[in-house]
């Protein structure tokens, strides 16, 4: 059980934190890694997202039960979110941040039920 949420924790983690940095590109509207360094947004990014990724951890728990086949889904996901992040936060910040949050509960929720009706 500890192996499966320390997996879960990294894999909230290394989502939070990719689309955290690549949310603040997309707000800087810059691709360097210097001026992303410079300005704070690697350093802000990779604290907001470490405690987006707490939060995040339990319901990641929950839908990627030991065993399933749902582990299949989070590259889908992790992609259909950062095609939102680039789409929608160049126009809203607002929307680019709470939406990815929201598309991310929703995914993962979707997911879970995707995979109790599959082993049914």
């Amino acid at each position: 059980m500890i192996r499966h949420i320390s997996k879960c924790a990294l894999v909230s983690w290394f989502g939070a934190i990719s689309l955290g940095l690549i949310y603040g590109g997309c707000i800087v509207r810059s691709a360097s890694i210097e001026k992303l360094w410079i300005m704070g947004v690697i350093q802000i990014s990779f604290v907001f997202s470490t405690v987006i990724a707490l939060l995040i951890t339990p319901l990641t728990v929950w839908a990627f039960k030991p065993g399933s086949v749902s582990i299949k889904w989070i590259a889908p996901l992790w992609l259909l979110l950062v095609i939102y992040c680039l789409a929608v936060t160049p126009k809203s910040a607002f929307f680019g941040l709470y939406g990815t949050l929201a598309l991310t509960v929703i995914g993962m929720t979707s997911i879970r039920l995707l995979a109790r009706y599959n082993t049914r």
